[in-house]
């Protein structure tokens, strides 16, 4: 993956379309920046002579019906290639559309699941388009392999993971990441410190994943609590991109990463809104294995710290102020069970209970 980033870094979009043989892109996008004069019309004026295909019916989490929708247009149009702008939703759909149009089953049928007490993630071997990304928030799905879509029916995430449908160009356009509300960049930024600070609770021994987490972190800790800096959403975003990379190599996120993912998508909640009560509660839980890498990180005792920088930021401490019910609280317990990401958690998890008492420290 390449990595196109700062000001004038979109004069070298429509050349790194054609250097992949794109002429005929998909371009998938949320109804808000298609309708904003300085979002998918501005986007276009780079592509001077491109066939696009827009897809501008993008919704949080990546619906089925959504998702599904964006393989019929672009299977109709004879696509060739898919530029995600927006933010994880965008990029997460893009991927789940080069899954759809290439392999010749339903989501369902393709999700990591787990089996017999073992997870299992079937091979999707099939070619795929390749996948370019314009990008918006500071996410970290943007670099990632994996791709998970919502279900509407049943409100859970089916994951699924292809290194095909890694982004081919990531371009960091400044004056795109300065035009997204500063409450949607600060969400984006707190589920990218969920990922960050798991990341590092892994101790993982290899040491370039460690380094970039730790820049990382310095990077977060520097641009989350200074909203009016104009350099707020690059920073955070070359932040994103350093520990989306460091984690496929530490094992991706762990416990908070299960609950949150669990509670946006059944409660139709963003993210980093749920991640972040979540966090210091976690960290805390976890202490018990080591913690060392994460304490050097912080400066001082990860969990406090954690939380002050949540605070400074202006983010949420207590899932009831995200608009939780309480009573939701045994069912996304349970739920979470089931989410590979629990996994990985350094400290194993074996029943709900467990994430219930997180659930109700962190309410």
């Amino acid at each position: 993956m390449r990595v196109a980033c700062g000001a004038g870094c979109l004069d070298g979009l429509a050349n790194a379309l054609a250097r992949a043989g794109v002429g005929r892109p998909l371009i998938c996008c949320g109804p808000t920046l298609a309708r904003d004069p300085g979002g998918l019309a501005r986007l276009l004026g780079f592509l001077d002579g491109v066939v696009c295909t827009v897809f501008d019916g993008v919704t949080p989490h990546s619906t089925i019906p959504s998702v599904t929708r964006a393989v019929g247009l672009a299977r109709e149009a004879g696509v060739d290639g898919i530029l995600a702008f927006g933010g994880g939703s965008a990029v997460v759909t893009a991927r789940a559309v080069a899954i759809g149009l290439a392999e010749d089953a339903p989501f369902h049928a393709l999700a990591t699941r787990a089996e017999g007490g073992r997870i299992v993630s079937p091979r999707l071997a099939r070619p795929k388009l390749p996948v370019f990304v314009v990008q918006t928030t500071p996410n970290t799905a943007s670099v990632k392999a994996g791709t998970a879509v919502k279900d509407t029916e049943t409100g859970r995430r089916l994951p699924m993971f292809d290194p095909k449908t890694r982004t081919r160009v990531l371009f960091l356009d400044p004056v795109f990441l300065n035009a997204t509300p500063q409450e949607v960049i600060r969400l984006a930024a707190l589920q990218t410190l969920s990922q960050t600070v798991e990341g590092l609770a892994a101790e993982t021994p290899d040491p370039f994943a460690v380094a970039a987490l730790r820049h990382a972190m310095d990077l977060l800790s520097e641009a989350l609590p200074h909203s009016d800096s104009p350099d707020r959403a690059m920073i955070l975003s070359q932040a994103a991109v350093l520990t989306g990379e460091a984690t496929d190599h530490t094992g991706g996120g762990a416990i908070a990463a299960a609950l949150s993912h669990t509670i946006a998508s059944v409660l139709d909640l963003p993210t980093g809104a749920v991640a972040a009560p979540i966090l210091p509660h976690t960290i805390r839980f976890n202490a018990a294995a080591g913690g060392r890498t994460l304490q050097r990180a912080f400066g001082g005792e990860p969990s406090a710290a954690c939380r002050d920088l949540i605070a400074a930021a202006g983010g949420p401490l207590r899932l009831r102020d995200v608009g939780v019910p309480q009573d939701s609280l045994p069912a996304i317990a349970e739920t979470a069970m089931s989410d590979y990401f629990l996994s990985r958690n350094p400290i194993p998890v074996t029943e709900s209970d467990v994430l219930l008492d997180l659930l109700r420290t962190s309410y």
